[in-house]
């Protein structure tokens, strides 16, 4: 099948739905698809999509903080998630702290 000029701009790769056919599904993607971005919401979630992304050259990671996790997030996991700006693999870093937005994206 010849791969489709599709992106899936936003899908949660690091989901316990795909803790058992990640894998499978990643491959499928890689054969099927264009590229995918894994969007993290907090620290962990963030630092699997980064992961992902350094694994697969089809899929980049979108780091940040959802807003539902501010009271759950510090402005050390901000200075975290600047750190990983220069990665390569990270596409966009959104955060919101205090009710200050702060959106920032680049191409690679």
């Amino acid at each position: 099948m010849k791969k489709l000029p599709l992106f899936d701009s936003h899908a949660h790769l690091d989901v316990e739905d795909f803790d058992t056919d990640r894998e499978e599904l990643l491959r499928s993607i890689g054969e099927n698809m264009a590229g995918i971005i894994d969007p993290g919401c907090d620290i962990p979630s963030s630092q699997m999509a980064l992961d992902l992304a350094h694994q697969y050259p089809f899929v980049w990671a979108a780091v940040g903080i959802h807003p539902e996790e501010i009271s759950h997030s510090s402005l050390e996991d901000l200075e975290q998630i600047l750190g990983w700006w220069p990665s390569g693999k990270s596409a966009w870093i959104t955060t919101t702290m205090n009710t200050l937005p702060m959106t920032s994206s680049r191409n690679f």
